[in-house]
Formats: C-alpha cells, sequence, structure tokens
C-alpha cells in the first residue's frame, strides 16, 4: 500500500515538473519570438520636443507586478505588454503647470501608467496634456510675539484639483501635515518649536492640520508653541526657522504627496526695559515757528525731517537702537508721517467813511484808495478780492486793488456801498470766509 501512494506522489511531481519546464519564463525568457524588438514611438501632440522611443531592449521588466511606466514586460502567456510612461524630460507641455495624463493610440485614450497589450510590434503615441494638481499658500513668513501658541491664519493663492502628477488619480482635495523645528539666533542659541491644529489638543513634532481642503477661497489655522520655560530661560535675541508644512493629495485610491511650504518665522526674544513704543506723529498748524512733530525718545534714533515751520505733510524714519524692539517685536526702521496743517486766514476788516469835496468832483472823477473806505483790523494772507454788492452806480470798485472810483457829476449827499471782501489764501493760511461790509461814501 505504501509503495502505491508513494508512487502517485512521485507521478505527480514528476508532471509538475513537466508543467513548470513547458511555463515560459518572465522577462528575458526564451519566447520564440523574443529576438523580435518591441518599439513604442512617444509625440509630444501639443507641447513641444523630441519624439521618445521605448524599446523592448533596453526598457524590459523582470516581472508583470509593480511595472514602472516606460517600460515593456511579458505574460506567462508569452504576450509582449508595456505601461504607459510619464512626460519624458524632453517634453514641454503647452501651458506651465500643465503635464502629460494620457497617450492617444489612434483609437483610444491610455492614462498615465496604465498598462496595455502590444497588439503589434510598433505603436505610436501622441501626449495628451491637463493642468496638474497645485496649491500656493500664505503667509511665506511670521512673527512670534510671545511664547505659548500662536495661530498663523493660511489661505490660498491658488488651489487646482485636477490630475495628481505621476499618479494617474485626480485629487479630490488636498491635507496638510505640520513639523515642528528649531529657531536659532545665528550665536548658538536655539529654542525648539512643535506643532499642532487650531484646537490645541497637545503640540507635537508632526501633527496633522486636521481637515482636507478643496475650496481656493477656505482659510485654516496651523498653530506654533513655544515652551514658555524655554522662552523665559532663552538669551535675548532675534531667533529664526523654518516652519514647515507638507502637503498630500487624497485621491481615489492614493494618497500622493505634494510640494511643501515653508513660513519662515521670526522670534524676538527681549528684556520688557528694551520694548519701546513706535513714535507717532503729530498734527500741527502753522503758526509762523519752527514746530516738532515727532518726539525724540529712548531705544530709538530719529532721522529725516522731525521739525519745520511751514504747512506741508512730513516723514521722518525711526530707526531702533542695537539690542531695543518694537512693542510689536519687529525691528524693522519705521517710518512716521506727521503734518502741519494750514492756519486760519486773519483777515479783520471794518467799514470807514471817506469824503470827496463836490467842487472836485463835479469837473472830474475821484479815486479813493481802499485804506480810505476799508479798515484792515488784520491783514489778509494772499491775494485780495473786492467785489461791489449794491451802491450807487456812479460809485465802484476795483475787482484786485480795492481802489474806489466815484465818477463826474456825483452829486452831493451821503452814500451807502456794499462791498465782499476776500483774501485767498497762501501755502500756509487757507482762504478766509467772505466778509461783508457797508462803507460810506459823502460828497459835499
Amino acid at each position: 500500500m505504501k509503495t502505491k501512494v508513494r508512487g502517485r506522489i512521485l507521478a505527480i511531481l514528476v508532471s509538475l515538473a513537466m508543467v513548470f519546464t513547458m511555463m515560459p519564463m518572465i522577462g528575458g525568457a526564451a519566447y520564440a519570438d523574443d529576438t523580435e524588438v518591441y518599439t513604442v514611438t512617444c509625440y509630444p501632440g501639443d507641447g513641444s520636443g523630441d519624439p521618445v522611443v521605448y524599446n523592448s531592449e533596453d526598457h524590459m521588466y523582470d516581472s508583470w507586478m509593480n511595472v514602472p511606466p516606460g517600460v515593456f514586460f511579458r505574460t506567462y502567456e508569452g504576450e509582449m505588454w508595456f505601461t504607459a510612461p510619464t512626460m519624458p524630460n524632453s517634453f514641454s507641455p503647452p501651458q506651465e503647470g500643465y503635464g502629460v495624463v494620457s497617450w492617444n493610440d489612434g483609437n483610444n485614450d491610455i492614462p498615465v501608467g496604465e498598462r496595455f497589450k502590444m497588439e503589434s510590434q510598433d505603436i505610436t503615441l501622441t501626449a495628451k496634456y491637463a493642468q496638474f494638481a497645485s496649491y500656493g499658500l500664505a503667509p511665506s513668513s511670521y512673527t512670534i510675539t510671545q511664547p505659548g501658541y500662536t495661530d498663523i491664519e493660511c489661505s490660498f493663492t491658488s488651489l487646482v484639483l485636477g490630475p495628481i502628477e505621476n499618479s494617474g488619480e485626480d485629487a479630490r482635495y488636498i491635507g496638510f501635515y505640520l513639523n515642528g523645528g528649531t529657531l536659532s539666533d545665528g550665536k548658538g542659541n536655539s529654542i525648539p518649536f512643535k506643532v499642532d491644529n487650531m484646537y490645541h489638543f497637545g503640540a507635537e513634532d508632526r501633527k496633522y492640520q486636521g481637515n482636507g481642503h478643496s475650496d481656493p477661497e477656505e482659510t485654516f489655522i496651523v498653530s506654533v508653541y513655544i515652551d514658555p520655560n524655554d522662552y523665559q530661560n532663552a538669551s535675548q535675541g532675534i531667533y529664526k526657522g523654518t516652519y514647515k508644512i507638507d502637503s498630500h493629495w487624497f485621491g481615489d485610491h492614493e494618497r500622493p504627496d505634494g510640494p511643501s511650504h515653508k513660513i519662515e518665522l521670526t522670534l524676538i526674544v527681549h528684556d520688557p526695559a528694551f520694548i519701546v513704543e513706535v513714535p507717532e506723529g503729530r498734527n500741527l498748524t502753522y503758526n509762523g515757528k519752527a514746530q516738532t512733530g515727532v518726539d525724540a525718545g529712548e531705544g530709538y534714533i530719529l532721522s529725516e525731517t522731525t521739525s519745520a515751520t511751514n504747512a506741508g505733510s512730513y516723514q521722518a524714519t525711526a530707526t531702533l537702537k542695537e539690542g531695543y524692539v518694537w512693542s510689536d517685536r519687529d525691528t524693522d526702521p519705521r517710518t512716521i508721517t506727521w503734518k502741519i496743517d494750514k492756519a486760519a486766514n486773519p483777515l479783520t476788516i471794518k467799514a470807514k467813511t471817506a469824503t470827496v469835496k463836490y467842487s472836485k468832483v463835479k469837473k472830474k472823477a475821484r479815486t479813493l484808495a481802499v485804506g480810505k473806505v476799508i479798515a484792515f483790523t488784520k491783514k489778509g494772507q494772499g491775494k485780495m478780492t473786492y467785489t461791489k454788492a449794491s451802491g450807487n452806480k456812479k460809485i465802484t470798485i476795483n475787482k484786485t486793488t480795492g481802489k474806489v472810483k466815484v465818477k463826474k457829476g456825483l452829486k452831493k449827499g451821503t452814500y451807502k456801498v456794499k462791498v465782499k471782501v476776500q483774501a485767498a489764501g497762501n501755502a500756509n493760511y487757507n482762504a478766509s470766509p467772505v466778509k461783508t461790509v457797508t462803507f460810506k461814501v459823502k460828497v459835499k
């Protein structure tokens, strides 16, 4: 009985050996058509560049599993297959941000990375392009002003959901991983920082931001955590480092990595005695004397225009002294704008009475200086204008000089003349309000 069983087992093993001997091997096995070279010629289509040729002699894989793009392989049945390649380096897409997402063989579109059977020894593929999934984030820099948690609001400068480069899938949304790091003052001193999402569940060296994003108008929070003890024990100085945010796309089946975004961080550690307020500019009014628009103070130096006499807008620059910092923890020089407004026009007038002898005006017209009919208690600034509002038609007033003309033949009597007077102002004075006076001319 044992002999029969052993005989059957031996017969099975012999049969299996014959089967495996007859089966074709993977890759470089000796097939009847192994001498035939298969080629795939790829053209750039709407892009540019020289055609690229793939052949089975130089691009052959030794397995049918996980065959990379742009490579041939054989099946157990001896069939030649090819994996659609990614965009060759020699190709240039028709637009920036675009890439090859599929190839057309004249009948069908074959996505990048898809395997297909070589129906002929030589085939031609033409590239088809689409805009790859991409994003941009802001800010690219941020200044931390205190220890503990600092929330940084990020916004998309761009977000394109489309084919994922070198993936064969379309991005449905994007997610981010946050990475902690170290801030250094460049003098051998450093402060570590950790990261967290907006919920502050606990800062870590690396953490998922918490949400996937598909809306380019969306904003989200990434947090930095500085241990208060590290801050308290740190040497005074300016510490800098990089907050690295890694992205990954969400496809239908895969989550391929995308490019990283970096936020350059600045942390200023200062003794309170060295923190100063930014000086403020004054709004002054012209008074004919030199006036100071920005006050000097401890911890900074003023330059450019800090005082002036004439009306106008001025700028001064405040530059910090070594070791000091502004109250917002920035250290850049500040431009302070201040101004001197024009003053009110001082024009003040009152009416007078002028006398003209009838014996003279009977023969010819007489001219009176403006000072004969109007008293200037305070002189106006700028050009003067005089406009007659009412009065005898034989009494006129010059619009620019204010001289009064009494025409020939005016009869004896007392005449009232109403005049509107205004000073136009100048570089340091505003125009005056219109002043109205009624002066008298007596002819006797």
